[in-house]
């Protein structure tokens, strides 16, 4: 097993070789979630340790405000470049891609799946946008009492007149496991 190690604190103390966390067995489990602080609970504290979970092994890695800061800001830039760039390919490839788009939405196919960041529903299906409806949940579940996807199957069904219903899972789902 490997692990990501960012950084030897003495919580996770690691073997030099390895690189794996000396300090976890395989019956111990770990939180990768921030700690909340005081005052509003909807506020994560985001400054002295952030845990890094990876093949699944955890580590720490201490990181300054500032640091975090700047990481959010570099991702959240990559992020707006590569939107960027992928609005130029689109209309390189297509000039009409944006507005094909915006005059119509006649997907045949609802595709119900789950939010695993690792699981894309048009791209494992070989689909275009406009070409599959989408909505997703954590464990792909369909609750008569979840109004979302409620709301979602029926605008599918009355609206957008999809053909087609798929529920769609994964292996290693953390949310059915």
């Amino acid at each position: 097993t490997k692990s990501l190690n960012t950084a030897q604190t003495p919580e996770a103390p690691t073997n030099s070789s390895s690189g794996v966390n000396s300090s976890s067995n395989s019956s111990s489990s770990h939180s990768s979630a921030p700690k909340q602080t005081g005052g509003n609970p909807h506020l994560l504290r985001r400054n002295s340790s952030v845990a890094t979970a990876w093949g699944g092994m955890c580590t720490k890695a201490t990181l300054s405000e500032a640091e975090i800061k700047q990481k959010d800001e570099e991702e959240i830039s990559k992020i707006l470049e590569n939107n960027n760039r992928w609005a130029e390919e689109m209309v390189a490839t297509n000039p009409h891609f944006f507005s094909d788009m915006e005059s119509r939405q006649s997907p045949r196919f609802l595709w119900i799946g789950c939010s695993d960041s690792r699981v894309s529903a048009e791209q494992c299906m070989g689909m275009k946008p406009g070409e599959l409806f989408v909505h997703r949940n954590v464990g792909n579940l369909v609750v008569n009492t979840d109004i979302n996807c409620l709301s979602c199957l029926h605008y599918a069904v009355a609206v957008l007149k999809v053909e087609h219903i798929i529920v769609c899972g994964h292996y290693n789902c953390g949310a059915v496991a």
